[in-house]
């Protein structure tokens, strides 16, 4: 079991930490999104393993709940020191957006960037990015555009 003290940093591999990305190229970009995809299950499973929650639970089930757990872990010792957080709570953030973004790709298979309403058909990168969310065919129009 994956505790506090011992939460996995979040270290994208050489040489991608070592420069902004702002300054990718291309390629480095691809990577980086290659990699990023293949987090998804190892750290969503240590923070599942964290939290002591059952994956199989509908994101329904578990959103408020892991929501308002994550607000109080963040603030504590290892996440936090001094009001400020740790590289382990910059780790923790991180899980939890992929922990949504893994609950939308699982409803919303399309999203994995194959099935946009763009000129093309395709999106440049996924509909998980904020620029394509609106555009996204698998995500019903009522929850893309704001109330």
């Amino acid at each position: 079991m994956t505790t506090p003290t011992d939460y996995p940093l979040f270290i994208p591999p050489p040489p991608l930490y070592e420069k902004s990305h702002f300054d990718w190229t291309l390629a480095e970009a691809r990577a980086y999104q290659a990699w990023m995809l293949g987090q998804l299950s190892p750290r969503t499973e240590a923070l599942w393993a964290l939290l002591g929650e059952d994956q199989a639970d509908p994101p329904a089930a578990w959103t408020e709940r892991v929501g308002r757990e994550l607000a109080r872990l963040v603030v504590q010792a290892p996440f936090s020191e001094g009001g400020r957080l740790t590289n382990q709570g910059y780790a923790l953030g991180a899980d939890a957006g992929l922990l949504i973004a893994r609950a939308l790709l699982a409803n919303h298979p399309a999203c994995g960037g194959r099935s946009c309403a763009s000129p093309s058909g395709t999106c440049p990168s996924t509909c998980l990015s904020w620029w394509e969310w609106d555009r996204c065919t698998s995500i019903p129009s009522e929850a893309r555009s704001p109330s």
